[in-house]
């Protein structure tokens, strides 16, 4: 018998792009202070909504995050209506589904579904529409879509031609 450890493990990621509120610096009391945020993500043909609430772990994003912070200082303002608008195409891991239940002003109960995840990578982010940041996995899908795919010739006979 083999004593070889085997680390396979499955990623579960999602890429997406949505806007970007409550940025915020958690001071975590036993490790370091880290970045999080929620990402309100769009899918779908009328433009369905989808609610991320994520921690910033990749290095790049966490360099871009601090970037964004120096540049616009209001986004950690308390008042969402001085903050700027802030759109994100991200990739995400290790997402996991949670209901939140509060009690809101009124004393009424309330619920909301959210995603609980790791933000890997900020693709790309604009700032009121301006071009903020371009990360080179932005770049590099961006290309790949421009490309027109080169006719290759056909070296197999058409599928089920074999059975005339």
């Amino acid at each position: 018998m083999s004593n070889q450890s085997n680390s396979q493990y499955f990623n579960l990621t999602s890429d997406g792009i949505g806007f970007l509120n409550r940025i915020r610096v958690v001071k975590s009391k036993k490790g370091h202070p880290y970045f999080a945020c929620t990402i309100q993500a769009s899918y779908g043909d009328s433009g369905d909504k989808c609610r991320f609430d994520v921690r910033v772990v990749g290095n790049e994003a966490k360099e871009v995050f601090q970037s964004l912070i120096d540049t616009y200082p209001a986004l950690l303002a308390n008042d969402a209506k001085k903050h700027p608008t802030v759109m994100i195409s991200f990739r995400l891991g290790d997402l996991n589904p949670k209901a939140i239940e509060f009690t809101d002003g009124d004393g009424q109960s309330r619920s909301f579904a959210t995603i609980d995840a790791r933000l890997l990578i900020a693709k790309s982010i604009k700032v009121n529409g301006e071009v903020f940041h371009r990360s080179q996995y932005d770049r590099a899908s961006q290309e790949a879509s421009t490309v027109e795919p080169q006719k290759q010739e056909q070296t197999e006979p058409e599928y089920g031609v074999h059975r005339q």
